[in-house]
């Protein structure tokens, strides 16, 4: 039996860490709603606030199971908010939802300025599907001060 390397058992367990993580941290920087580092683009949607504007973009497999979705506010007015950085699967209309997500990790609430953009990327594993056939589509979420959300568009495949 051939001896495994070093090196590949280095490579597959960051490749475990990043498939198995279901998120990274908030970024004060502009990642792109519509990139997919993993399957294909689903939709995109937005939603333009007095403050800012609100997008995200999700991608997913060929069994239609979110592997990517992208959260990003960019703030051009009002006073510093705190915010996290959400998504939920919904209805084409909005009025079925289901599974909604938070980010959770440690740096999962963020203060934001005017003139600062922020990003989220959650990346879900293959295992995790929808949760049902009634919530095919998903929209991006943010919570403010941890009392308002807003919602981005719905977009569906």
């Amino acid at each position: 039996m051939k001896p495994i390397g070093r090196f590949k058992i280095l490579f597959a367990a960051l490749f475990l860490s990043l498939v198995a993580t279901p998120s990274e941290a908030a970024y004060q920087s502009s990642l792109t709603p519509s990139y997919c580092p993993v399957g294909v683009l689903a939709d995109t949607g937005t939603n333009p606030l007095s403050n800012g504007t609100l997008a995200f973009g999700w991608c997913r497999d060929n069994d239609g199971d979110a592997l990517v979705v992208t959260v990003k506010y960019t703030k051009t007015a009002g006073s510093v908010v705190t915010l996290r950085f959400g998504y939920e699967w919904t209805d084409k209309n909005g009025t079925v939802t289901a599974g909604r997500t938070w980010d959770t990790s440690a740096t999962s609430t963020v203060y934001v300025n005017a003139s600062e953009t922020w990003s989220y990327r959650f990346m879900n594993s293959p295992a995790d599907p929808q949760p049902s056939g009634l919530t095919p589509c998903v929209r991006g979420l943010m919570k403010i001060d941890s009392l308002l959300v807003y919602a981005t568009t719905i977009a569906c495949p």
